[in-house]
């Protein structure tokens, strides 16, 4: 567990990881691999009652947090800054 919404599971012999946000009853899989997704999709539709949405493939912002992703350089990126933004503001703090 990297956050208490954010689970990562990595296969590093195959090179593999998934990325799962979770919150409230909102989720959302991200990995390098949909043979992979589609198995732990698999494995939590038949462990939990759960809907798919289907395929995203533009993330912009969900649960609060911006997703960038680099296909280039297959990179991901997952920040807060909006939602610390909001807070700042709420309290009258300076950004």
């Amino acid at each position: 567990m990297v956050d208490s919404n954010i689970y990562v599971k990595n296969e590093l012999l195959h090179q593999k990881f998934i990325i799962l946000t979770l919150y409230v009853d909102n989720s959302i899989i991200i990995g390098n691999d949909m043979e992979f997704l589609h198995a732990i999709k698999e494995c939590l539709t038949t462990s939990f009652e759960m809907t798919y949405e289907g395929l995203i493939k533009d993330v912009d912002e969900c649960l609060g947090m911006v997703v960038q992703r680099n296909m280039d350089i297959k990179s991901i990126n997952i920040s807060q800054n909006k939602h610390l933004i909001r807070i700042f503001k709420k309290f009258n703090m300076n950004t």
